[in-house]
């Protein structure tokens, strides 16, 4: 996977779209067909576009950036190596691991239980109890709940600020700030910002996503 950084919200003639059509064939998007890569989450007409995606996401961001669209950014836990999906360190042979977990030494997963949860392989983090959607740990009644945030006591999400990003309930993180996505605290100005990696303080995503997908206009 290469660093160069996927292309901001705003084309040089103005807003772009959310993407309607698929970038290999042109044709309209299926929602049920898309890969998560480089960041984004990008949709495709039909099954057999995706390898073709995959194989150059770059291109394909490029494709539609050049007719005014522009792909979701969907930034999910990898199950296997507990970094940003997509990233350049996600699932990186030499990356040290962490002994208790298995996972990346730091990653935004380490130490946390990141099991898939489903066909999709996606790890997303459930708003209301804070655990990994899907999971046995997730929305369990008998659970011991943080006094702070009232979700499960040591979950991904305890103690953050996790608001439904969408109507599937995912709750993902901004690449610009590192707060979930559409959260009070999301891209707010005044929030204080990390000076290690620019994002804001304490947040989910703080020195844990890349810098090729945080760099973002």
């Amino acid at each position: 996977m290469g660093k160069t950084a996927p292309a901001g919200p705003k084309a040089e003639g103005g807003e772009l779209k959310p993407q309607t059509v698929c970038p290999i064939m042109g044709g309209k998007i299926n929602k049920k067909v898309f890969t998560d890569v480089a960041g984004y989450r990008i949709y495709a007409c039909c099954r057999s576009c995706l390898a073709k995606i995959e194989a150059d996401p770059e291109k394909a961001v490029a494709t539609l950036r050049a007719k005014g669209q522009t792909p979701e950014l969907r930034l999910v836990v990898c199950p296997q190596c507990g970094e940003i999906k997509g990233t350049a360190q996600c699932c990186k042979a030499e990356a040290e691991k962490c002994p208790k977990c298995r996972l990346n030494k730091g990653s935004i997963g380490c130490c946390k239980d990141l099991k898939p949860t489903g066909e999709r392989q996606d790890v997303l983090l459930c708003p209301k109890c804070g655990e990994v959607k899907g999971t046995p740990k997730c929305c369990k009644a008998d659970a011991p709940k943080c006094p702070k945030c009232g979700r499960n006591k040591g979950a991904p999400g305890c103690c953050k600020d996790l608001k439904p990003t969408s109507d599937a309930q995912d709750v993902v993180i901004c690449p610009k700030c590192g707060e979930v996505q559409g959260a009070a605290k999301c891209c707010q100005p005044n929030a204080p910002k990390c000076p290690k990696c620019g994002l804001n303080k304490g947040a989910p995503g703080c020195c844990k996503i890349d810098r090729f997908i945080t760099n973002q206009d």
